[in-house]
């Protein structure tokens, strides 16, 4: 028998306090950085993506990897990476303690991947807070 998984989660991540570093201008740096370091833990990330203050993640995950020491590897190795490049990263203080990791079915990742990518535009309506309250709500909804 052939081995299957499915552990395909969407990751959110918030700056401490919310503090605004991400611009277009940088975030592509950023998103590449956790690119890399997703593909040499053999993840498949599907969508990088944030706006200002925080990322989301939507992303594969091998099942002998526990998602909760990917994340605190995500956050400690962006800090670093972020500090290094203090140039393009100013406003970058750190990351909030808290995050947020929905499990996801794998054919959601096409609407999730739709919506992320237009995070610029979604966040000049909807604030992140009230982001964080939809996906909550969406996913007490889903679990019945």
């Amino acid at each position: 028998m052939k081995s299957f998984f499915n552990c395909t989660y969407h990751i959110i991540i918030a700056s401490s306090g919310d503090k605004k570093f991400l611009t277009r201008v940088n975030q592509d740096i950023l998103f590449n950085y956790i690119r890399a370091m997703l593909l040499s833990k053999h993840c498949t990330p599907l969508a990088i993506n944030g706006h200002s203050n925080h990322i989301h993640i939507v992303s594969e995950v091998q099942p002998d990897l526990a998602v909760q020491r990917l994340v605190k590897e995500i956050q400690v190795n962006t800090t670093d990476f972020l500090r290094r490049e203090k140039s393009v990263f100013p406003e970058f203080i750190g990351w909030d303690l808290n995050y947020l990791v929905l499990s996801i079915h794998k054919s959601q990742a096409g609407e999730l991947k739709t919506w992320l990518a237009d995070q610029f535009n979604y966040h000049k309506q909807v604030s992140f807070n009230e982001e964080l309250q939809m996906l909550e709500v969406k996913a007490e909804n889903a679990m019945g």
